[in-house]
């Protein structure tokens, strides 16, 4: 029996040289469409059996020539030789822009206001960063936003003082403004302490007038004068110079201070100008403060019923001492005195 022997035929896939890329479009002609415009022709043989020639179209490819002096033309797309699409980067750990960089061009993250301000890459391993902002502080005067509330040094004063009194502090660009209190000034007399050093009018001649008193051994009278050598006259031992002040005029809250004469030859001091009944009213000595002022002391005064005498003087103690054991009358404060 006659074996029967059957002709295989290969399909080869069809190359670019060939010009093919579908259906036979007859005499031996291949035309196909492979892409969305352009045209294509050539020629191309299969062994020594089949030759034609065909055209189609083939996109908006380059042009070719294949073996055995065919040429053909195809179209493979717009995106270029390699077919790379460009994007964007994200955070993912890959490559998007297809530069050779992960995860490159990523901004960073920003949050917070003031001193909580805070930068952080915009990713971290592939994975978006979070922000996180400090912790709001106290405000302090430093040209900062130290609460983180997007202002800075807003509504801060502090308290501050002189030698003259207490005043206030305010903020600006960070730095505190000189303390509005009280300034020491040059003293002048006015029954106050203008240079805020603890002294009144210190200093000022002319403004107070200086007491000295005097003590007679005979007639146990103590006299008072403005004048440091009146009583050498007389017989009077001097016991203190400049024992007290008085204003040389009227100041506020001051009342004039008189010097009188009693039957006797005993002097009285007051500020009655009546002098308290007595006969002769010799004059005003100075003038007394008729409420604790700045710098003054309280004067007090007595009465010894034995002899007429009235004591004068700026200590308790010695007060005390001639009430309780000289027999002396307490008459109390008189006024204030420096």
């Amino acid at each position: 029996m006659r074996a029967s022997r059957s002709r295989l035929l290969t399909v080869l896939p069809c190359a670019a040289w060939m010009g093919c890329a579908g259906a036979n479009s007859g005499g031996g002609s291949f035309g196909a469409t492979i892409g969305d415009a352009g045209s294509a022709e050539g020629n191309a043989t299969f062994g020594d059996e089949a030759s034609g020639s065909g055209s189609g179209s083939a996109g908006e490819g380059g042009t070719g020539n294949g073996p055995g002096g065919s040429s053909a033309s195809a179209t493979t797309g717009d995106a270029g030789s390699d077919g790379d699409s460009a994007g964007g980067e994200v955070c993912n750990g890959l490559d998007d822009d297809g530069d050779g960089i992960v995860d490159d061009g990523i901004p960073d993250v920003s949050c917070g206001e003031g001193v909580c301000a805070a930068t952080v890459p915009g990713c971290d391993g592939g994975v978006p960063a979070q922000c996180f902002p400090g912790t709001p502080g106290d405000e302090q005067c430093n040209g900062l936003d130290d609460d983180c509330d997007g202002s800075v040094d807003e509504s801060l004063s502090q308290s501050c003082d002189s030698a003259c009194g207490v005043g206030q502090q305010t903020c600006s660009a960070g730095a505190w403004s000189e303390c509005n209190a009280p300034p020491p000034q040059a003293e002048s007399c006015n029954v106050a302490d203008d240079d805020c050093n603890g002294q009144v009018d210190e200093g000022l001649g002319g403004c107070r007038v200086g007491v000295t008193r005097w003590w007679h051994p005979v007639s146990g009278e103590h006299f008072y004068s403005v004048d440091p050598n009146e009583g050498f006259c007389c017989g009077y031992n001097q016991e203190f110079v400049d024992f007290y002040f008085l204003y040389a005029a009227a100041q506020p809250q001051t009342t004039a201070w008189y010097r009188c004469y009693q039957d006797g030859g005993f002097h009285h001091y007051t500020t009655d100008a009546g002098c308290e009944g007595l006969t002769v009213n010799e004059g005003v000595m100075g003038y007394i403060g008729t409420v604790q002022l700045p710098g003054s002391t309280a004067l007090y005064r007595s009465y010894n019923p034995g002899n007429g005498d009235h004591f004068f003087t700026t200590s308790q103690a010695e007060h005390d001492n001639v009430v309780d054991n000289l027999g002396f009358v307490d008459e109390g404060t008189v006024g204030y005195v420096w």
